[in-house]
Parts: C-alpha cells; structure tokens; sequence
C-alpha cells in the first residue's frame, strides 16, 4: 500500500521476526538504505474522542510524523472516531499512523463474539458497528489526510522528509485483574502468550 506523500509496507508479527526487523540487515528491501535524517515525531494517546487538544499546536510546528497510540475513543463510538478524525486532521504532519488501544471496543474484531454489556450492544448491532469502524478508519477520508491505521504487526514507513521509520504496533494489552473481558478491548490473559 502507498499512500501520496510516503510509502509503506508490513509484515505480521512473530518473536523471532522482532531482532531482525530492527536491525539494519532487512532482506529484500525495497525502500533504499539512506543517510540518519533528524525526524520530529509528536506522539499522543487516550485523546478519548476528545476533537482537539488542551493547547492549540503552532501551525509551523516541524513535524513529520504524527502517532497517535491507542484510545481513539471512550468506548468505539463513530462520533468519538469523528471527534478524533477532526483532531488529527488538525495537526500539521504530513502523515499521522493510528493503532487502537483498549477502548476502542468497535475496532477489535473478537469483540464481535462477546456477549454484550453496558459498553457494547448485543452481537447483531455490534457486528455492522464493527464494520463501521474499520472502515472510518481505513476509508476515503482518513486517506485523504494521510492517517494510516495499524494493525498489529511490523511496518516500515519511509516520511516525506527521506527519513525511515519502523514500527512494531500492536493494539493488545492484558486484561487488568477484575476487568471483565467485553469491556476490555484487545486484550488477553497475562499468563497467554500472543505470539
């Protein structure tokens, strides 16, 4: 996948794929190896589908990469997507990469399965919701303002600035103690392995 301003790849995800993506030994490799570029990342999460931050950003700020890590919303509605959508449409970066956190319950596909709670509807409802979600996230306008969303696995992003950027991005935490699992989303028992 490409988009205007950068390019991109991924690879899924597995321990062993870890020591190798890090290191500088990546094969094949499409994207040329260049010279270290100084890179200005602003890195945000648990926004909670809040639509703008506490202090209005400098419109000249530099930066070339926006990651915003996790809770895009208070409970994966589309009008806290929306919310966050407008929020990161307003930072000036040329390109800004989303991974879901814990209360983004709409975008984690096993949620579809659960049996519903306060936070989520009953399964019919929710599966169309699910759905929805992705596809704001993946579609036309979070295109249009060079927002990617990362789901769990390995990418490597060359930025408009020649830098190159690689990332390991995984949406899953493990259940706290006494969190019931339909009000956590991508989680899993500490003592289950991931991999």
């Amino acid at each position: 996948s490409t988009t205007t301003g950068s390019q991109w790849r991924k690879r899924h995800p597995s321990l062993s794929d870890l020591d190798e993506f890090l290191s500088d030994e990546l094969a094949p490799d499409p994207l040329p190896k260049k010279a270290p570029v100084k890179t200005r990342i602003l890195i945000l999460s648990d926004t909670h589908g809040f639509a703008s931050l506490p202090s209005p950003l400098p419109s000249n700020l530099p930066l070339d990469a926006v990651i915003h890590c996790g809770d895009l919303s208070q409970c994966g509605s589309l009008s806290d997507y929306q919310n966050t959508l407008n929020l990161l449409k307003s930072i000036p970066a040329p390109i800004k990469l989303v991974i879901p956190g814990n209360h983004d319950l709409s975008l984690d596909s096993s949620g579809v399965s659960r049996s519903h709670t306060h936070y989520t509807p009953v399964v019919t409802a929710r599966q169309p919701l699910h759905t929805q979600a992705r596809l704001f996230w993946t579609g036309k306008e979070a295109r249009d303002f060079e927002i990617m969303f990362l789901a769990h696995g390995f990418y490597e992003v060359e930025l408009e600035n020649g830098g190159r950027l690689k990332i390991y991005a995984t949406p899953y935490t493990p259940f706290p103690p006494g969190i019931d699992a339909s009000e956590w989303a991508f989680g899993y028992k500490s003592n289950e392995d991931l991999y």
